[in-house]
């Protein structure tokens, strides 16, 4: 009985010293929450300024294989000057080139929202093999496609196209999607931002 005792004693006493040592004032506990949304605060400020530098650094440092684009719909070209460009770059993977696949080299474009282009892919290791790809951008931001650009336009064929979905504040972050373009391209990605 007294063994019985002396265990409940303990038990109850270890309980009833658990209980205290977890409890927090409440004081502490807003105070734990204010500082650490101020510490999340702090990070996506120091997020944003490495995003910028990343961009600026970029934007000196291109190198050679950069392209520049061709707007093909130059209606297009005065309703989007007020909106900002998207840059995009492929890397890696392979392409299609004339039903052989090859390596292809990194390359970069630049697409406003509501325009297309034809942007050209090079066979690494091959500088005069390349493909073109048609690229939509469409309005809102939200949708681009991918398409290899067809010569024979018309023949009723239905063209297999790559999608890619994001918003206008993904872009601000940064994108990075695979980019696989049936009977086209595979096992590259696409990484856009503004």
């Amino acid at each position: 009985m007294f063994e019985r005792l002396s265990k409940l004693v303990i038990t109850l006493s270890m309980t009833f010293l658990l209980t205290a040592c977890i409890t927090v004032p409440e004081s502490d506990f807003l105070y734990s929450i204010k500082d650490k949304v101020a510490q999340a605060k702090d990070r996506v400020v120091a997020v944003k300024e490495n995003i910028k530098n990343r961009i600026q650094k970029k934007e000196t440092n291109k190198n050679s294989y950069n392209l520049k684009p061709t707007i093909t719909r130059k209606k297009n070209i005065s309703k989007n000057e007020n909106k900002r460009a998207v840059y995009c770059s492929i890397n890696g993977g392979q392409a299609n080139f004339s039903n052989s696949w090859l390596p292809i080299k990194q390359s970069s474009f630049q697409i406003i929202e509501g325009s297309e282009q034809n942007i050209q892919i090079y066979a690494k290791n091959k500088a005069s093999t390349n493909m073109s790809i048609h690229v939509r951008f469409g309005e809102g931001e939200q949708k681009m496609v991918f398409c290899p650009d067809i010569t024979d336009k018309s023949n009723s064929q239905r063209i297999l196209c790559y999608s890619m979905y994001a918003l206008d504040d993904d872009y601000d972050l940064g994108v990075k999607r695979n980019f696989d373009i049936p009977k086209a391209v595979r096992g590259s990605s696409i990484k856009c931002h503004h």
